[in-house]
């Protein structure tokens, strides 16, 4: 099952729990500011790639925001897409600045979205990556369909074989 089609199965999961709850309490209508801690860093585009790499292995980020300044941004890094790259592509790729790695496809939502429209625009939308801005238009946090899928899995306690079996049991 892709990811796509693992954020849908949650999602109809959640679509149909809220049946039998209070709107408050089903997370497709809390906002993702309250979901998901602030937390970004930035990094330069004319930063080397092996430099920001480590940078954000050292800090715990899986994404980095690519900016010259506030109000300039350039698009998201992904240390995993990054490190592939730097494997496969020998001495020559570790020396690769940020901006020749950075990937452009990013949407803008705000913080106070709820988590059934970001599930929608992973699902549906084009862009793998979410910047989440707050109401000044600041950047806090960077998600991903992965992000997404491992905060639903844990808040949920589900692997693939639960949400099989909850499938089953909502299709009979």
């Amino acid at each position: 099952m892709d990811q796509r089609e693992q954020l849908f199965v949650h999602k109809s999961l959640l679509e149909s729990e809220r049946a039998f709850s209070d709107q408050s309490s089903c997370l497709l209508y809390r906002p993702v500011s309250q979901l998901f801690p602030n937390s970004i860093i930035t990094i330069s585009p004319e930063e080397p790639i092996a430099h920001a790499c480590g940078v954000l292995a050292q800090q715990g980020f899986e994404y980095g925001l690519v900016c010259d300044s506030r109000d300039s941004i350039h698009g998201v890094l992904d240390r995993r897409k990054v490190q592939e790259l730097i494997r496969s592509g020998g001495r020559g790729a570790a020396g690769l600045r940020v901006a020749s790695c950075l990937s452009r496809n990013i949407s803008l939502e705000p913080d106070s979205a709820h988590l059934g429209d970001i599930l929608d625009r992973l699902i549906h939308g084009s862009s793998p990556y979410l910047l989440i801005v707050d109401r000044l238009g600041q950047p806090t946090r960077v998600l991903t369909g992965s992000v997404v899928l491992a905060m639903l899995q844990f808040s949920e306690g589900l692997g693939e074989q639960k949400i099989g079996r909850k499938l089953n049991r909502i299709a009979s």
